[in-house]
Formats: C-alpha cells, sequence, structure tokens
C-alpha cells in the first residue's frame, strides 16, 4: 500500500511539474514594465474594432502573459485554425531541416522530386530553388485549380506553366511544396517532424494540420493551434529560437527567416502593413523590428524581439482590409512599455481588470427569444422537416424538435456532414456545446472543392449553438465552431418559406434558400 501510494505520488508530481513546463508563466501589467491603463485602452480597443469578432487575445512581455480574453463559447484550450500562419510553422521546419545538413536554399525544386516531372522540364523550373518558394517568388501564377481538381497536388504544381519575369505572387502552394520537401528529406511530414523537433520540446500536444490527399501536411494553411501555443512561437522566435535554454532552431535561422528577402510591391507603393517586406513565409511590419504570422480573416501572431513583446490574435473578420489590430499594437500598446518594472495606481489596476473580466457572453452573445412565447410551429413536439431547395451551401434537409427541456434539436442533412447527418443541440438564451467528429460544416473557405477525395481535418470539432424566436413565425439559429474559427447565423421565416443563411466570414450578401415544410 505505502510502495502504491509513494508511486502514486511520484506521478502525480512528475504530472504538474510537466504541466507546469507547458503552461506560460502569468504576471502583472506593471511587473513587466507595461502600463495597466494603456493595456486595458488596448485591450477595449481590440474588442471594438469593427465588423470583428475576436475569439483569442493574449499579450506578453518579457516571455510572461499579462493579459489574455477569450471570448465564450471560445475557450483558452480550443484550438483554433490559423490559416496562412501556417506558413511560419513550415519555414520553421524547413529551418530545422537546414540546420541538420538534409538540405540547402539553394537546392533546385526539381531534384526533389525526379517522378513528379513533367516530361519536358522548362529551364525555368530546372532554376526554381528552395528559397524561391521560402520567398513565393517562383513565376507561377497562383491558382486554386491544383488543389480542386486533382489529388497529386505536387505534380499538377509542377506542370504549371513559369513565367521569369514574373514579381512576388503571394502563393500558398509555394509552402505546401516546402512541406514535400522536407517530407521528401526526412521521411516524415511536416506535423511529426514538427511534433519531433519543435512541439515536445516545447510542451505542444493539442494541434493536427490538414494535409493532402496523398497525406502531405497542407504547409501553407489549416495548422489548428491553442493561442497559448501560438505564444510560444512568438517567444522561440523572440528569443532566436531557443526554448528554455536549448536551441530548438539555429540563430542563423531565425535571422535570415526573419530578415526582408523581398518586397511584396514596387517601394513606390503607399506604405502598408501589406509592403513592408517578406522574410521567410514571415511578413515585417509598418513598426520597424516588428514581425508577423499572418493568417485570413485576422489571425496574427506578433513578435516585437527588440522589445521582448508578444501579441496573439485569432478572430474572424469580416472586413475587405485594413490591419486596424496591428495598428492599435503600435499606437496604443508600444508607447505604454518601460524597460523595468513600474508602479501603477489602483485605479488604473481596476481598470484593466474590468477589461479582462468580460461578462461570459459580452463579445458573442448568444440567441434568445424576444417575446414570450411563439406560435406552435411543431405538432405535439414532432419533428418538423425542412427540405431545401438546391443551394452552393450543400444544405439539404434540416430536422427540427424540441425536446422536453426546451432544447432546440436539430439535424443537418448536408454534403460535409457526418454518414449523411449531423446533429447539434441549441439552448435559448444560452451556448448548448455539441461534440462532432469528422469534418465541420460550415465549409472551410480554405479547402475549395477537394473534401470529396479526401479527410482533411476530422479531429476535435465542437460546436456552440443557440435559438431564439425574434417574431411569432420566424426562428433563429446561431451557431459558432470553437475548435475551428467561425460561425453561421440560420433564419428561418415559417410564414415566408425561406432560410436566409449568413457566414460571419463570407464576404458577401445573405443566401437566401426557399423550403417546404414537412
Amino acid at each position: 500500500m505505502k510502495k502504491t501510494l509513494t508511486i502514486f505520488c511520484m506521478v502525480f508530481l512528475a504530472t504538474m511539474a510537466s504541466a507546469q513546463i507547458n503552461v506560460l508563466p502569468r504576471s502583472t501589467a506593471a511587473a513587466e514594465g507595461v502600463e495597466p491603463a494603456a493595456l486595458a485602452r488596448f485591450v477595449d480597443s481590440m474588442m471594438a474594432v469593427p465588423r470583428t469578432d475576436i475569439h483569442h487575445l493574449m499579450v506578453l512581455r518579457h516571455g510572461k502573459v499579462i493579459a489574455e480574453v477569450h471570448s465564450y463559447p471560445y475557450n483558452a484550450d480550443d484550438p483554433h485554425t490559423l490559416f496562412s500562419c501556417s506558413k511560419t510553422f513550415t519555414a520553421l521546419a524547413v529551418g530545422i531541416a537546414v540546420d541538420e545538413n538534409r538540405l540547402r536554399v539553394t537546392d533546385r525544386v526539381a531534384s526533389f522530386f525526379p517522378d513528379k516531372l513533367p516530361a519536358t522540364v522548362s529551364p525555368e523550373l530546372a532554376r526554381l530553388t528552395v528559397h524561391d518558394l521560402l520567398t513565393m517568388h517562383t513565376g507561377i501564377t497562383p491558382t486554386d485549380s491544383v488543389r480542386s481538381k486533382t489529388d497529386d497536388w505536387v505534380r499538377a504544381y509542377l506542370s504549371q506553366p513559369i513565367d521569369p519575369e514574373a514579381a512576388y505572387q503571394y502563393d500558398s502552394m509555394c509552402t505546401f511544396l516546402l512541406s514535400a520537401i522536407v517530407q521528401r528529406v526526412t521521411g516524415k511530414t511536416v506535423l511529426d517532424y514538427l511534433k519531433e523537433k519543435l512541439f515536445t520540446p516545447m510542451g505542444i500536444s493539442r494541434l493536427d494540420w490538414e494535409h493532402s490527399p496523398d497525406g502531405i501536411t497542407a504547409g501553407g494553411w489549416g495548422l489548428r493551434l491553442q493561442a497559448e501555443s501560438q505564444a510560444k512561437l512568438a517567444l522561440l522566435i523572440n528569443n532566436q529560437g531557443n526554448w528554455n535554454g536549448q536551441q530548438l532552431v539555429s540563430k542563423e535561422w531565425i535571422n535570415t527567416m526573419c530578415t526582408k528577402q523581398i518586397a511584396p510591391k514596387p517601394e513606390t507603393t503607399p506604405p502598408t502593413e501589406g509592403n513592408q517586406g517578406y522574410g521567410y513565409q514571415i511578413w515585417m511590419c509598418r513598426m520597424p523590428g516588428a514581425l508577423r504570422a499572418d493568417g485570413a480573416f485576422a489571425q496574427y501572431i506578433v513578435m516585437v524581439p527588440h522589445l521582448d513583446l508578444a501579441v496573439v490574435i485569432n478572430s474572424v473578420s469580416y472586413r475587405l482590409n485594413g490591419w486596424i489590430e496591428l495598428g492599435h499594437i503600435w499606437d496604443i500598446l508600444v508607447p505604454a512599455l518601460h524597460d523595468g518594472a513600474i508602479t501603477a495606481s489602483k485605479a488604473d489596476e481596476r481598470k484593466l481588470a474590468k477589461s479582462l473580466e468580460r461578462p461570459i457572453y459580452a463579445e458573442i452573445p448568444p440567441m434568445r427569444s424576444t417575446r414570450k412565447s411563439a406560435e406552435k410551429w411543431t405538432k405535439n413536439r414532432e419533428i418538423c422537416t425542412l427540405t431545401l431547395e438546391d443551394n452552393d451551401w450543400g444544405l439539404k434537409t434540416i430536422n427540427l424538435h424540441i425536446i422536453d427541456d426546451g432544447m432546440l434539436d436539430m439535424e443537418v442533412n448536408d454534403w460535409d456532414s457526418v454518414n449523411g447527418w449531423e446533429s447539434y443541440g441549441a439552448s435559448n438564451g444560452a451556448w448548448s456545446i455539441t461534440e462532432s467528429v469528422g469534418f465541420c460544416n460550415p465549409l472551410p473557405p480554405y479547402n475549395v472543392k477537394a473534401r470529396a477525395r479526401f479527410d482533411g481535418l476530422k479531429n476535435d470539432f465542437r460546436c456552440a449553438s443557440s435559438y431564439g424566436w425574434t417574431g411569432p413565425h420566424t426562428l433563429v439559429i446561431r451557431q459558432e465552431w470553437p475548435t475551428w474559427f467561425a460561425g453561421r447565423t440560420m433564419t428561418i421565416d415559417f410564414t415566408a418559406g425561406t432560410l436566409t443563411l449568413v457566414h460571419n466570414w463570407a464576404q458577401q450578401s445573405p443566401v437566401i434558400i426557399p423550403f417546404t415544410l414537412d
């Protein structure tokens, strides 16, 4: 018994020690030389960015978390889709392979894929190097057809014509090719390679990454990672590849990767965050010395090494452009930094605490009924079936019924549902969580139309749903996918016989889909 207890205690203590290693240290703003009142203004300004829902926000100084907000139903431990922030992780994989003398940036791309080359190799293709892929200066016109029309993305990409006069063109397939190269020289996918070389030593375990039909990590998109794990990337780069005394990536690679390698736009272009320069799969920022991993719909991992500052932003933004969030960092947060600890007033400390301790539904509110009772739209609480007309979103049939505790049960039949149907439970005035296996719905925009041929992502999808009556004949269902990145609102008008669909990431007008009611 004593021996068993001793073993249990040892395991418990080891687990606790491991947990402490894997969790970033927390501190106060003042202790890390940041003015609390300014940090509060920064947090408030981020939450007020127009046409944007902030899901996760973390601010770190001197390697310690001094502010974080996770907007429910998005939780701190939820992995979030990073879109093109994924590219920076792939560049680290390339760098580690370079450090291990498995490849060089001057290597010719064609040399890695003798079995994938077209019958006639053009001089331009023969000259294409790893450096060209890293800087997206290949001369290949970006196109989604590579992913949507074939299962062999490498062969399809290498068969594209190359314009030797073309300038920089942002192309996620460049990063995919880098992923494929790393897999060729290591015998491991970029995901598995980084798990061994980077993620495991850094205590990063909850993640997954989309892959091609033939099992190559997507590289340029599709990584899902927790905000705290993203912050660890920022700290790794701020510390020139060193993690807790272990040099995981060489200083030489970090310095080269984070140096401007190419100008995305001509120097005469008015300065914006988008034309400050591009390194190896990482962006230079308008503030000198600042860097960022940058993903669609406002995913940012911001690093300011000389100020020992890092900011992680995960969100869904349906603005067309702007980089407003970055401007708040430079204009509000950076001027409030001091070299050492400062003394803050109690009033300023309370102001910051108030900004961070937001009501649970303050940012992403659930739907709730605007009237005490709604017209009886199901007979004896039996299933009400909506059969929808053909639509671009693949929605076919929706079954609705109210169960005894007032929960709305919704079954959706669409082209992304697992085994034909996906079931959700929705609460009135609160979020109800449904665990989901398989690919999530709504459709990920970066996945093009290859989903019918491969799984892509299929792990750990969770949906939060709520509903409310906004009129006697109008039911509104709001859904968020906290372990993805976005949501949708469906407004069902039983009088008009229409379902109005709005995705909060789509740059388009609401989609109105007629239905028949059974």
